[in-house]
């Protein structure tokens, strides 16, 4: 069997396994997502290891359209899953969401509709490839980026441990986009390896999952908490410097939160 392909179906075991962890902890922020967005990469490495496998165009076709309908809503999967883990739901409202979902969802019609039609794929005009080779590419980067920077946002304001989950999920997040990058600028020549990254990727996330408790313990929870408790309370880290501080104490200080991080501890009461 090629590398490739094995790869690839190592990767569809890890990304489920990582999927049937994950889901009791489906009540945190963002877990509820994480089974359907590793079920669409599930669902994109096997086919692609199916389309590798198979001996006849029309088989390869079929493996082809239904990665298609994994890669199309992969970024908005993304996206809503970030944004759920960060606490940023009030960036993205119902109908903001509703509008990043429509077009990934009419391509997969179309694709469908494809399929039926012209099931030996005789009609070009209705390929995968041209039908999503224009603005689906550069849609799907711009979703998966805006994920990225919600998640970057929650680790520039987490610490410790918070810190340490974010940092996972955009490790996790990082590897696909590195890959697909490499593919698509000429490095990794023939098909795309993307999908074959998924399984690497999973792995961090059960990293993240077994030694980070994600999902367990997540930023959200941990800053109502903090910012609801009557006594003032200031964080530092190894060094004695300021990690965070809650409202009661930056009141107590007069001072904002920009001005005290990072700052020595004996340097808030001079």
């Amino acid at each position: 069997m090629p590398p490739l392909t094995l790869t690839l179906l190592l990767g569809v075991c890890v990304t489920t396994a990582v999927a049937i962890y994950g889901w009791p902890r489906r009540a945190a922020p963002g877990a509820a997502l994480l089974a359907p967005l590793l079920a669409c990469a599930t669902l994109w490495s096997g086919s692609a290891a199916l389309e590798l496998l198979a001996r006849s165009a029309e088989t390869k076709l079929l493996w082809s359209r239904a990665s298609q309908l994994a890669v199309v809503p992969l970024p908005a999967l993304w996206l809503l899953f970030c944004v759920d883990f960060s606490g940023s739901r009030a960036s993205i409202r119902t109908g903001r969401a509703a509008a990043l979902l429509a077009s990934p969802a009419l391509v997969a019609i179309a694709l469908f509709a494809a399929s039926r039609l012209d099931p030996a794929g005789s009609l070009g005009a209705l390929e995968p490839a041209p039908l999503l080779g224009a603005l689906a590419p550069l849609y799907g980067w711009f979703l998966i980026a805006l994920g990225m920077a919600f998640l970057a946002r929650r680790y520039a304001r987490s610490s410790s441990l918070y810190r340490v989950q974010c940092g996972v999920l955009l490790l996790a997040g990082a590897i696909p986009l590195a890959v697909h990058a490499l593919h698509v600028v000429g490095p990794l020549q023939g098909p795309d390896p993307t999908p074959a990254s998924f399984g690497l990727a999973s792995l961090v996330l059960g990293w993240g999952l077994f030694s980070y408790r994600l999902f367990d313990v997540t930023p959200i929870a941990y800053e109502t908490v903090f910012n609801a408790m009557g006594d003032g309370v200031v964080v530092t880290d190894a060094r004695g410097r300021v990690t965070t501080v809650n409202p009661i104490a930056l009141a107590g200080l007069g001072k904002t939160l920009p001005e005290v991080l990072g700052k020595p501890l004996e340097a808030l009461y001079d």
